[in-house]
């Protein structure tokens, strides 16, 4: 869950943002819930976090449900530009291996969802892409396909846009509105795996606009943004965002939270405990954040607001609800909006 320790710029927000543009979506529906403003975002000098560009993402795919390898496309829009201080750092590197192995160190400074997994065999380089338990499966198809694409983009940008690379394959279908090759190679549509091939001799290449004192000062750079952007959060404040992340309806148990962290349950129970927490506390103090959301900020009925929750019937949830307030669901919605209208008028 590497991805989940690190804060990101708001570039790749950016871009999802271009690319629902050219779709004809407004940025205040892809930001709606991730608690981002054009205005934030137009600061270059904030960072957000991982479970907010999650959000804008979701809405994306929401607001295009129809669009078959939408990850593919927007992440071939992410130069290497669009990554600042490691973006240049890896085209001022003296080879592309060099480049590669400087993203692969600094991964956490990319807009990466998925996993990426590095192998050298047979003088080929292969680069394989695998998506995260930590998100539902339309999510997980769209972290991998985007970084298929932006990989392919760097790739180019750092080795030259002349550049052949070896094979790329993927595992979904083509769809007419997809290339027929990326890089000078032809996509093989419904492979097994998701995976890049470059030969080695291609990597080892040196770059025409290689700088090693460049280089050296991007690598320093790129430390000191790692310390920065760490976060430090515990391990509630964590399960809290990642929780919250996750799609209505979700039922993420404490075997599933504990594989994304990469811990056993003993030890996430033992780290939640220290904190004088539980996971079924946080799961609750989440869900009834969420229903408090949708009772005062949507037309949903009780009955289709427990169900996005994730309850089997009306009754079971407000008798959950009941228990965290000490109101029904409908006299709770009322006593909010009450307060919500008494608020405005002073």
């Amino acid at each position: 869950m590497q991805f989940w320790d690190f804060t990101r710029s708001p570039a790749s927000v950016q871009l999802l943002l271009e690319a629902g543009a050219k779709r004809g979506l407004r940025a205040r529906d892809l930001l709606q819930g991730s608690g981002l403003t054009q205005e934030r975002l137009a600061d270059a000098e904030i960072s957000i976090d991982p479970a907010q560009e999650v959000a804008v993402i979701r809405n994306l795919l929401t607001l295009i449900p129809n669009e078959p390898g939408l990850g593919l496309l927007v992440g071939m829009r992410y130069h290497a530009t669009a990554y600042g201080i490691l973006g240049l750092g890896m085209l001022s590197a003296a080879s592309g291996l060099d480049a590669l192995l400087l993203a692969h160190r600094f991964l956490s400074l990319t807009f990466a969802l998925a996993m990426l997994e590095h192998e050298r065999s047979d003088g080929i380089h292969r680069l394989k892409f695998v998506a995260s338990p930590a998100l539902e499966p339309a999510l997980r198809e769209f972290a991998v396909q985007r970084a298929v694409g932006a990989t392919c983009r760097l790739m180019l940008d750092v080795l030259g846009a002349d550049t052949q690379l070896e094979a790329l394959s993927l595992s979904m279908k083509r769809s007419q509105h997809m290339p027929y090759a990326i890089g000078g190679v032809r996509i093989e549509w419904g492979s097994q795996s998701n995976e890049l091939r470059v030969t080695q001799a291609t990597m080892a290449q040196a770059l025409p606009q290689a700088s090693a004192a460049t280089y050296a000062m991007c690598v320093r750079m790129c430390e000191d943004l790692m310390t920065k952007r760490r976060t430090s959060l515990s391990t509630g404040t964590l399960l809290r965002e990642m929780l919250a992340a996750q799609p209505d309806g979700s039922s993420a148990n404490l075997q599933q939270v504990a594989g994304w962290l990469h811990v056993s349950e003993r030890s996430l129970k033992r780290r939640l405990h220290d904190e004088g927490l539980s996971f079924r506390k946080l799961h609750e103090e989440v869900r009834r954040a969420r229903a408090d959301k949708l009772l005062i900020g949507s037309e949903l009925s009780v009955a289709e607001i427990a169900a996005r929750l994730g309850y089997s019937d009306v009754s079971a949830f407000s008798q959950a609800y009941k228990r965290w307030t000490g109101f029904s669901p409908t006299n709770a919605t009322e006593q909010m909006r009450g307060q919500e209208i008494s608020s405005s008028k002073h």
